[in-house]
């Protein structure tokens, strides 16, 4: 469990960041959410605290800015509820006004929509009603998070973050708090790609290994088979970055195959591996020899 600062909202981020967020809150859909006790928490408050471009948060790019810099992934705004009753009111209240249906998430977690806003284009809002992510208070929703760097929420007038939140973000270096989650993997490669981190805290390596016996036993109770379905491609993004060791590896040793061409005298030859044996062999290769 964390401490958690609650510090004034306009103390926190400059007056063109209080303006701009000023009109993301008067949005009818989240103005009513947090007039009904909910909170924005997550990604997209984290962007607000750093005093990020929010347009480039919420919208995907088309394309590369240049050759060597990824598409980054869209941002959305996550709204969280003391209780699934008062989710359901505001979703209900929403679909009676504007005569609108909400639609489910990916994750079946939440019901989605879409503001608009000038300067910003469309806002995609999510109103998380999953009775197991309805928590009674911040503090109870946010120590839920697998990464410290996303346990920061506002509701009307403050901010709430974790003790030494700001000097971990400066190190761009995520803190993996939770392992609870299938999502944690995806979670890892989605920010190393496209939030510009470069790396997890050393303290999250035991997690780590925790969250990869998880995955390699497929064992994250309270998960659907569907939310399990995105865990071999995630294991496989986080070796390619290389931050999945010899010990991660071994756990996926006989899981999955991967094919692969050989040249041969100008041949093609395409043939079946193991890919974490594959994988320890390319990191037998680059290891340099004992002296």
């Amino acid at each position: 469990m964390s401490n958690y600062i609650a510090s004034p909202i306009n103390d926190e981020i400059d007056p063109a960041m209080q303006m701009t967020l000023s009109k993301i809150m008067e949005l009818d859909l989240i103005k009513d959410a947090l007039n009904s006790g909910g909170w924005i928490a997550g990604g997209f408050v984290r962007n607000v605290l750093l005093g990020a471009n929010l347009a480039d948060y919420l919208h995907w790019h088309r394309a590369p800015r240049d050759a060597f810099e990824r598409p980054k992934s869209q941002g959305d705004i996550d709204i969280f509820f003391p209780s699934e009753q008062i989710a359901n009111d505001v979703i209900n209240r929403h679909q009676q006004t504007t005569g609108k249906s909400l639609e489910l998430s990916m994750g079946k977690f939440a019901m989605e929509s879409n503001g608009h806003l000038q300067g910003l284009g469309a806002v995609k809002i999510q109103l998380v009603n999953h009775k197991d992510h309805c928590a009674g208070s911040i503090d109870d929703c946010l120590d839920r998070f697998d990464f410290k760097n996303c346990k920061v929420a506002l509701n009307k007038t403050h901010f709430f973050y974790p003790e030494g939140w700001r000097e971990l973000e400066a190190t761009r270096m995520l803190k993996i708090d939770s392992t609870h989650s299938p999502f944690l993997g995806s979670r890892i490669v989605k920010y190393l790609n496209h939030r510009d981190m470069i790396g997890l805290t050393p303290d999250s390596a035991e997690l780590m290994t925790t969250w990869l016996c998880r995955a390699a036993t497929e064992t994250f109770p309270g998960y659907s088979d569907t939310h399990l379905q995105g865990i071999k491609s995630a294991i496989m993004g986080i070796a390619d970055k290389g931050f999945l060791a010899k010990e991660g590896l071994i756990l996926f040793l006989g899981k999955w195959k991967k094919v692969m061409t050989e040249h041969v005298y100008g041949q093609h030859f395409t043939i079946e591996v193991d890919w974490a044996l594959h994988k320890l062999e390319e990191l037998d290769v680059k290891e340099p020899e004992a002296a």
